[in-house]
């Protein structure tokens, strides 16, 4: 008989296992469990994160992996996998059941991602009250030598310099905020974020003009991938097309390069037609397309709770 339950860190060599059965199947990369063990065993998990699996006595056929990211208390993301052999067995209406519990009392929104060909996944969930909310473009570009002078008038300053959580959530909110979809950062949110091991472990800039942020680039780095990461970039309106989105392009470029990185890569939002185009003219291509649904959880624990009667 089939149990859900919570993760703890006996099962990190079968979650890691099924998601990456579920990964190979979907033509993604697989995870890997030293990564696996290095985020879920870090202090700090614990209170950003929720992972249910599905156990068969010792082996895991399933998982829901969720997170609150930068929205903070608005919006939980969920990850979520069976494998072949048990699926249409109410195994994934559990895990979502047990995951949407757990972030009824976190936020309002939950988003789940959809790879291509994941035509189960998305029956699944649309069936469960999950309906269409963004479509996502994961872009990458090598990285080559480039040179990336500060633009005149300006000058920039690392995280650890500026360090002001209060302005970098209003840039954030108003650069975004034309954005689809885009649900503004809330003050707590932006003081979770900036506390996280994720959050530290990258490199944050800010490009200053007077006493003012008008841009920022925010990197990550995987050094098993050999890639660097844009999590963010934004330059407020006044600003644009002066050059300093093709300067901050030009410093992810170098901040790659000295950490040994091959590639760059980030994500944008189809919707998001002026960075998308702005992404493929520097040299971006596309490597995959996914979609976004989302849920109320109490819509989707009601949506599960008729499919049971």
């Amino acid at each position: 008989m089939v149990a859900v339950g919570t993760w703890n860190p006996g099962l990190s060599a079968g979650v890691v296992e099924a998601m990456n059965a579920i990964a190979d199947e979907l033509g993604e990369e697989p995870a890997s469990l030293n990564d696996f063990k290095e985020n879920t065993l870090h202090p700090e998990y614990v209170p950003a994160e929720q992972l249910f699996v599905a156990m068969d006595g010792q082996a895991v056929v399933g998982y829901c992996d969720g997170w609150l990211g930068m929205y903070g208390q608005q919006r939980g993301t969920l990850a979520i996998g069976v494998l072949p052999s048990w699926r249409c067995k109410g195994i994934g209406s559990a895990l979502l059941a047990r995951s949407c519990e757990y972030f009824s009392r976190k936020c309002g929104i939950v988003q789940a991602r959809v790879p291509p060909g994941a035509h189960l996944l998305d029956r699944f969930l649309r069936t469960r009250a999950f309906v269409d909310q963004s479509a996502t473009m994961l872009l990458r570009c090598e990285v080559t030598p480039c040179s990336c002078e500060t633009p005149p008038g300006v000058r920039l300053v690392p995280w650890h310099t500026f360090g002001d959580k209060a302005a970098f959530r209003q840039l954030h909110n108003t650069v975004f905020a034309d954005v689809p979809n885009w649900r503004p950062i809330t003050e707590e949110a932006m003081g979770q974020y900036t506390n996280t091991f994720w959050f530290q472990g990258g490199e944050l800039n800010f490009v200053i003009r007077g006493q003012l942020p008008i841009a920022w680039l925010w990197m990550s780095f995987d050094a098993d991938e050999s890639v660097g990461y844009i999590e963010s970039l934004g330059v407020i309106a006044g600003e644009r097309r002066r050059g300093l989105g093709s300067f901050l392009l030009g410093l992810a470029q170098r901040l790659a390069a000295q950490h040994a990185c091959r590639y760059l890569e980030l994500s944008v939002e189809v919707a998001n037609a002026r960075a998308l185009g702005i992404y493929r003219r520097t040299g971006f291509t596309l490597q995959r397309e996914y979609r976004w649904l989302q849920g109320v959880p109490h819509a989707v624990l009601e949506a599960i709770r008729r499919e049971e009667r």
